[in-house]
């Protein structure tokens, strides 16, 4: 009888150890700065060997608790920073490099840890920024010299030749570790403790000559002075393996945070389910937070410590391995109870039979039914449904409409006279209705080289879905796809696979249902650097794997099997094949064309999805019966249907004439027409005012107010005041007047660049959110407060709102927000819960929510948590910009609008959701929608860049989306000081998922044949 036993712990407990490791590299430091010197001293003190004290030059450095806080100033200043000892770095050839950096400069080009020579600029160095203008992790390394103009000499990561290297990381305001390898030939790079990657070089340190000055928070470039502050600066004269680095990090983090990595790492470590072993181990030697793993073996007779098997000949075998998992001088336990089968004929076929896999459970094709299996075992195979799928693997898929149907395979194994069967439950799908096509857009962008699909359900004649828009746009590699697939996988749902714009490697992503795209991954398919001209991909039951043919630049063909799309299995050369070619009608500029053939119910998923919401009617209205002398009560909202299954509230006009027709004190029948009421807003509403707010009042009362322009960069007025009309309906903000409530000019301590002001009634009294400049200059802005608190408290008397208002104050303990550039505050409140939402330079403009006092809402009551940052091509087409955050909700979800790139035409809107109940300060809370809901290519002739947007309901409570856009014939130079950004008003509806849509056209949300309906009335 098979024994079965479970995983189970038989030990797991925390061990102090001394830190070997860390005491043999202490030998090798040549720098370690710990800040523990008194306050007011300007030595920093070595505790290395080499007694490389540093030097506090200039002012404002704070020394506290382990750390130095440096001010940061413009270059020349007497801003402070570290001045190291001449000539320490002199011939070090080998360096490991490690810093802890909270850095509060933002993204710019600067310098927290510098060495090399000493003209301006140097000629020779190596460079550690944090945050470099597109906010990434810098480090380089000067590999030739180049008179004049060195930077264009950097290799490393993020260096300014972009070919002479790799980008880093993104990088945070908090602190983080900052750990560069320098040795002869390569600069290695880690990112808290994690390795960005490796860049070749050619030259040595030695070669950069002697006297080398070196410098914490400066650089002997004329750049700004680094701000933030440093702790635990160690200099290495070796290598640091990934071990030690991650011992470095986590000795940094503190223990508590040592620890939970420990515990996640034991969590983590498992053997399968199924114990009972035969063959050979593979026993891991670092878990995923980088602790250091040894076993041990109770028996080595039967399990060696390296995970070697020997079996009994006769019977079974317990033994219990020990991992001890260590990690920065602290160790855990956990022990395995495995179950080693005795070495006979019986276990042999026994475990044969438990690890035999058909390999597929989804078919639309015929399939392989392998005839042997391990060391020469036989298999026969029967099927309970030949008519779908019979004894040889031949597929007769069932009709269109007469859904999938499941077949049941058993397989007999046998050996030696003894047998054993397995059943396996196959899914054959009926078959197909329709074609979905991958392809991308001619352009050569990261833009165009996105994801988009396009369907047919003839397969000749496509259409594009998601109005044209890409659904996928890659986080990883250059950002540019080429030649997508669609394949189907072994278990019925599909992957997608593209070319990293020809390099040697694939993107790939999962999709249960081809409407969402998930583990985006990266896999190199060749360590010679072969780039791939042609591939296509599919599974292969017969190996039980995933077959990726492809072609290299070379003139070579080759395949490529993998399992996980992580691990290759093999790469073998193959003869020559061709990609399938498609044939029909595209969407215009579709390229590397791919397709897919689908079910009706996947093709009817994915076309709900992304195809394309129209109305197909207004709802059956019934009949209203009234008594002989009755009141006429007439309904004032009808029901649109659309084609998605999603339906809208619209308003109604009965006929009066039709009306005053009806004898309510005679029985009979009456008719009365009516016109489904759809808003029709003048586009542009209001000329030159961008980032536009319209609210309601509880006074009803609509309220409008937006940026005031400026005219070119020389206008004297323009960007200095918060205007405000009001009317009593949406389209009369049109002709409004239009005053001035706030102006700069009144308010000493303030200065221009009054952007986005957002106006909010707040528990009955009216804020407005405003930012503007705190010295006059451009984007040294901040968010601004006033209350409408004085006199009668009128939103429309300029004489009640305060006139200096309120900076925002960010929470205790939070040294982040509001402290430099910061813009687009918007309001909302949730669950009794007041928050704002606004755009803060973390690493580029990105979005930050905190939570606020709802009585003085330019108070946070929490740090804030990062929202979203620039990923996705559509967010960083010029500047990488996040902004201008407005709210809307529906159907319990709270739906947060954004802006993203440049002002001009390619400003676009993007979409963050979250469950109303969940924890809004938690980013597990949210989810980022991958493409833009709306953007230049979803309006009409003359409106370009649709951005900056807020909500409000129209005079039938619908909600509507208030944004900005240029008329591209009426654009001067399309930046900031161009006034042609102009007020535009739109419905918005809602998905038959809830997800809301900003680019509906107006004959799509109503079509005009359903316009006139009628309503049957029956006095009794």
């Amino acid at each position: 009888m098979k024994k079965l036993l479970s995983l189970i712990y038989i030990a797991a407990f925390v061990l102090n150890l001394p830190l070997v490791a860390q005491n043999n590299l202490s030998n090798n430091l040549i720098l370690h700065y710990e800040f523990n010197d008194p306050s007011g001293s300007t030595k920093v003190t070595d505790s290395s060997p080499m007694a490389n004290h540093g030097t506090i030059k200039g002012s404002g450095a704070a020394v506290s608790n382990g750390q130095i806080r440096l001010p940061g100033g413009n270059a020349g200043s007497n801003a402070a920073y570290i001045q190291l000892p001449t000539g320490m770095f002199d011939n070090q050839n080998t360096l490991t490099i490690s810093v802890w950096l909270k850095n509060e400069t933002g993204s710019g080009n600067y310098a927290a840890m510098f060495f090399g020579t000493t003209q301006s600029p140097p000629l020779q160095y190596w460079l550690l920024n944090p945050a470099n203008m597109d906010g990434r992790f810098k480090s380089v390394i000067t590999n030739h010299i180049q008179t004049g103009s060195p930077w264009t000499s950097e290799y490393g990561f993020s260096p300014t030749t972009a070919s002479q290297g790799m980008n880093g990381v993104i990088t945070s305001n908090e602190w983080a570790l900052y750990t560069t390898i320098i040795q002869p030939e390569v600069i290695k790079a880690y990112y808290n403790g994690t390795k960005i990657g490796e860049v070749a070089i050619s030259r040595t340190v030695s070669d950069f000559g002697s006297n080398l000055v070196a410098y914490i928070g400066r650089s002997s470039y004329n750049d700004k002075f680094y701000k933030g502050s440093v702790k635990r600066v160690k200099v290495f004269k070796t290598v640091l393996t990934d071990f030690d680095i991650k011992d470095e990090y986590y000795l940094g983090l503190g223990n508590e945070a040592l620890l939970n990595a420990l515990e996640e790492d034991k969590n983590a470590l498992s053997f399968p389910a199924e114990t009972d072993m035969m063959n050979n181990l593979v026993l891991p030697a670092m878990g995923s937070n980088g602790s250091r793993i040894q076993w041990a073996s109770s028996d080595i007779a039967f399990i060696s410590e390296d995970g070697q098997i020997m079996r009994d000949k006769k019977l079974d075998r317990e033994v219990v391995l020990t991992a001890t998992l260590t990690l920065a001088g602290k160790s855990v336990k956990k022990s395995f109870l495995i179950n080693v089968l005795a070495d006979t004929p019986e276990r042999q076929l026994e475990y044969i039979t438990s690890k035999f896999d058909l390999g597929i459970s989804y078919v639309t094709e015929n399939i392989v039914l392998p005839s042997v299996t391990g060391e020469d075992y036989a298999i026969s195979w029967v099927s309970n449904n030949n008519s779908f799928l019979d004894n040889n693997g031949i597929v007769n898929r069932p009709a269109v409409g007469s859904g999938n149907q499941q077949v049941t395979l058993t397989a007999t194994i046998s050996k030696g006279g003894l047998s054993l069967s397995k059943d396996f439950v196959v899914t054959v799908a009926e078959d197909s209705y329709g074609y979905l096509m991958s392809y991308i857009m001619s352009g050569g962008t990261e833009r165009t080289n996105s994801f988009f699909i396009a369907n047919s359900q003839d397969g000749s004649a496509y259409t594009s879905l998601n109005n044209s828009k890409a659904v996928v746009y890659p986080l990883v590699g250059t950002k540019k796809l080429r030649q997508p697939w669609l394949f189907r996988k072994a278990d019925g749902s599909f992957g997608m696979m593209a070319t990293d714009n020809n390099s040697n490697g694939v993107i790939i992503y999962h999709s249960p249902d081809l409407i969402n795209y998930v583990d985006e991954t990266y896999l190199s398919l060749n360590n010679e650097k072969i780039n791939i001209v042609m591939f296509m991909c599919d599974y292969n039951n017969a190996k039980r794997a995933y077959s990726i043919r492809w072609q290299g630049r070379n003139g070579k063909y080759y395949e490529t099997t993998t399992k996980d799309f992580k691990t290759i299995e093999s790469t073998v050369e193959i003869a020559a094949f061709s990609r399938p070619a498609t044939s029909g009608t595209y969407p215009n500029k579709a390229i590397d064309r791919s397709v897919i053939a689908l079910t009706k119910d996947e093709y009817d998923k994915v076309v709900r999805k992304y195809g394309k919401i129209t109305n197909t009617g207004i709802a059956g209205i019934n009949p209203i019966t009234i008594q002989n002398g009755g009141q006429l009560d007439l309904p004032d909202r009808v029901t649109a249907e659309y084609n998605d299954g999603s339906t809208k509230q619209l308003g109604v006009e009965w006929s009066e004439e039709d009306i005053n027709n009806i004898d309510l004190g005679s029985p009979g029948e009456y008719t009365i027409s009516g016109i489904v009421q759809q808003p029709d807003y003048a586009n542009p509403l209001i000329r030159q005012r961008a980032d536009p707010w319209i609210t309601k009042g509880d006074d009803g009362y609509y309220y409008f107010t937006a940026s005031y322009p400026m005219v070119g960069s020389s206008d004297p007025e323009g960007y200095d005041r918060v205007i405000l009309r009001r009317a009593t309906s949406i389209e009369g903000l049109a002709t409004a007047e239009e005053i001035t409530i706030w102006d700069e000019k009144n308010c000493s301590s303030c200065f221009r660049y009054v952007w986005a002001p957002e106006i909010h009634q707040i528990n009955g009294t009216w804020f407005v959110f405003f930012t503007t400049s705190i010295n006059n200059a451009a984007f040294n802005i901040r968010p601004r407060v006033i209350t409408c608190s004085l006199g009668e408290k009128d939103p429309y008397n300029p004489a009640c709102w305060e006139t200096v208002g309120h900076l925002m104050e960010p929470s205790n303990g939070d040294n982040t927000s509001f402290r430099d550039f910061s813009l687009d505050m918007t309001y909302f409140e949730n669950k009794g819960t007041h928050y704002v939402i606004w755009a803060q330079a973390i690493g580029y403009s990105s979005l930050a929510i905190a939570s606020v006092n709802g009585a003085q809402p330019w108070k946070t009551t929490s740090a804030y948590t990062l929202l979203t940052s620039p990923e996705y091509a559509w967010e960083w087409e010029g500047p990488w910009v996040n902004e201008g955050a407005a709210v809307i909700k529906h159907n319990g979800k709270i739906y947060v609008a954004f802006s993203a790139s440049a002002v001009n035409h390619t400003y676009c809107v993007g979409l963050i959701y979250a469950d109303e109940d969940s924890d809004l300060l938690d980013i597990k809370s949210w989810t980022k929608v991958r493409y833009p809901l709306l953007s230049t290519e979803d309006l009409p002739e003359g409106q370009s860049g649709p951005g900056h947007n807020s909500f409000t309901t129209d005079k039938y409570g619908n909600p509507v989306i208030v944004y900005h856009a240029r008329n591209p014939k009426e654009t001067t130079d399309g930046g900031l000081y161009d006034p042609g950004r102009h007020a535009f008003v739109k419905s918005v509806n809602f998905a038959f998922d809830g997800t809301p849509i900003f680019n509906m056209k107006r004959e799509d949300e109503l079509n005009p044949a359903n316009k006139n309906i009628s309503i049957k009335i029956i006095v009794e």
